[in-house]
């Protein structure tokens, strides 16, 4: 009995992460439920930029474009998000492998084939449709896109946030792309292609 008791204990422990057991936490649910929303979290975190790399590199084999559009809702929770989502699915044609809960109160999305302007009058879109929700006070949109360049998620998902940063400090604009001075950066290429 003690034995069955003390690797019940250890099976306890790890799956709460190896933190330390409370028999009373565990009872109540609250170290559970922390660790297992962290670990969520950490999952969908680790498949949205798998994803992204994937669509990034499948985009610019086709040289097609690709937009990450970012949607910060304060009041954004489970039940909120699975609404916003099957909205995003059922009218708004995106695939529900493309859509991620970013943070608590942020939801990414990846739309191939869109340029940025496409892009800034589709977020408009959305965002009209997410300001009709129960419960939604304000919404802000951050995005970017491939733009004919090779990136990598790292670098076009900070290019969102900057541009989501910057559509939070703007009062008159809930939504702001990130554009790209493609110009500028073929000329970079063609620079850096000759140097080589």
């Amino acid at each position: 009995s003690n034995e069955k008791s003390n690797v019940y204990n250890k099976v306890v422990s790890a799956l709460i992460n190896k933190t330390e057991f409370n028999k009373e936490a565990f009872i109540n649910g609250t170290n559970l439920k922390s660790d297992l929303n962290t670990e969520a979290n950490s999952v969908q975190q680790q498949s949205f930029q798998e994803t992204l790399a994937k669509e990034l590199i499948k985009s610019g084999s086709t040289e097609q474009d690709l937009a990450l559009i970012l949607i910060k809702i304060p009041e954004l929770n489970e039940q909120l998000y699975k609404r916003i989502s099957s909205e995003l699915v059922q009218n708004f044609m995106i695939k529900s492998n493309l859509i991620f809960k970013k943070e608590e109160d942020c939801i990414a999305i990846i739309k191939n084939e869109m340029e940025i302007n496409a892009a800034e009058e589709f977020a408009e879109k959305i965002r009209n449709q997410i300001l009709t929700f129960e419960g939604v006070s304000n919404c802000f949109i951050g995005i970017s896109c491939r733009a004919v360049r090779l990136v990598n998620a790292e670098r076009i998902i900070l290019e969102s946030e900057q541009a989501l940063e910057h559509a939070q400090q703007e009062k008159d604009s809930p939504i702001i792309g990130f554009h790209v001075d493609i110009e500028k950066y073929m000329q970079y290429i063609k620079e850096n292609a000759n140097k080589a």
